[in-house]
């Protein structure tokens, strides 16, 4: 919104994409350098707070938002997710002999194709040969995320302990090793503040 506004733009990232955008923000010349939550100082956000009022990166950040203006980001944006859809792996196999198209649905291991509902209930459930109801079908995802439940109860179990596990010796460090960076770069102040970040 500040940027579009035309003014300088300080990014403080503590999550996500909020490094990536803070990066380029500073490389574009509209911002200064970013500076993160877990490191900000007085002395720094006083350095930024002068950098931002400069008529450099003022008239930058004018010009920036006149190209922003220009453009038309929800077109731009909608094209580009139609144009990346893998609709040939969406589509049901069955249906584009038909007079419209339908979404895959089902996955039969025994034909090798992927169906619509409607489809799967004329070729399979509706069929005069009841050795196609047989076939071995399952929900069809278009993207295999790779996200399975685990085998059995040992393997879920050993992963979630093991999971567990590492979050708590991650939660344990950062009890220590945050008190410990912010004494060490701001003194009581700073461990204090690591304290906050540690728990």
């Amino acid at each position: 919104a500040g940027l579009i506004a035309g003014k300088p733009t300080l990014i403080c990232p503590f999550f996500g994409d909020q490094f990536f955008w803070g990066h380029y923000v500073y490389v574009g010349g509209v911002g200064p350098k970013p500076i993160p939550i877990s490191r900000m100082t007085a002395e720094e956000l006083t350095c930024a707070f002068e950098e931002l009022k400069s008529a450099e990166m003022k008239n930058q950040a004018q010009e920036l938002a006149s190209k922003m203006k220009e453009e038309d980001g929800v077109t731009n944006g909608l094209k580009a997710f139609y144009c990346h859809l893998p609709v040939e792996d969406m589509v049901c196999d069955v249906s584009i002999f038909a007079e419209r198209t339908f979404i895959a649905r089902i996955w039969c291991k025994d034909c090798g194709i992927k169906m619509s509902w409607e489809a799967d209930v004329a070729i399979h459930e509706n069929s005069i040969d009841p050795s196609m109801r047989r076939h071995k079908r399952e929900d069809y995802r278009f993207i295999n995320w790779g996200v399975k439940g685990p085998k059995n109860l040992y393997t879920g179990a050993r992963e979630g302990i093991g999971g567990f596990a590492h979050e708590l010796a991650g939660g344990i460090s950062d009890l220590v090793n945050k008190p410990l960076e912010g004494y060490q770069q701001s003194g009581g102040k700073g461990m204090i503040i690591g304290m906050g970040q540690g728990v």
